[in-house]
């Protein structure tokens, strides 16, 4: 139970700090079961489990190139 506290306090941690600056936004934060994994269908850890985040990032703007430069 504390882990799962802990990963949602980190979650909602990230959300707040990207909210501060300029107009970015993460949505859709989603639980995950590796990197390009499925989602996960639940929040339910065990000892020596991974759980990994997908995220979507709103509000992002590309230079005159296309490109755009953010770090998280």
């Amino acid at each position: 139970m504390k882990r799962r506290q802990k990963l949602l306090a980190f979650v909602l941690f990230l959300v707040a700090a990207s909210a501060a600056r300029a107009e970015l936004t993460i949505e859709k934060i989603q639980p995950a079961y590796g990197r390009l994994g499925p989602l996960r269908k639940s929040m339910t850890v065990t000892a020596g489990d991974e759980i990994y985040f997908t995220f979507d990032i709103a509000g992002m703007q590309a230079d005159g190139d296309g490109k755009v430069d953010g770090t998280i």
